[in-house]
């Protein structure tokens, strides 16, 4: 699988900030998922999902995703992703207000 720019430099941040040893991951090809090439990380019990120009984290039934278009740049939207999960991953709860796009939460 082929990275994009997006993901090489999202990637970098998670490990920059997360740790190596906190992040488990793996890449799924386009063929085996239907929302396109992307790759997994996980960190406790949240996911991270980082796709070829966008991101979301899942913790539950609560998905948050971090869409292109609400941000004027990649940078902008790393940086917010980043400082999010780290804020869930140290308080354990959601967010009161998301700093990406609209949050699902799932049945």
């Amino acid at each position: 699988m082929i990275l994009t720019s997006f993901q090489t430099k999202m990637i970098a941040q998670l490990k920059k900030n997360l740790g190596n040893r906190h992040l488990h991951y793996r890449m799924d090809e386009a063929e085996k998922s239907n929302v396109g090439p992307h790759v997994l990380f996980y960190i406790g019990d949240i996911v991270i999902y980082v796709y070829t120009n966008e991101a979301g984290w899942m913790l539950g039934k609560h998905w948050q995703p971090f869409e292109r278009p609400d941000f004027k740049s990649d940078e902008e939207l790393i940086s917010a992703f980043i400082t999010e999960v780290i804020d869930v991953i140290q308080t354990g709860i959601y967010p009161e207000k998301s700093l990406g796009t609209s949050a699902i939460y799932f049945k």
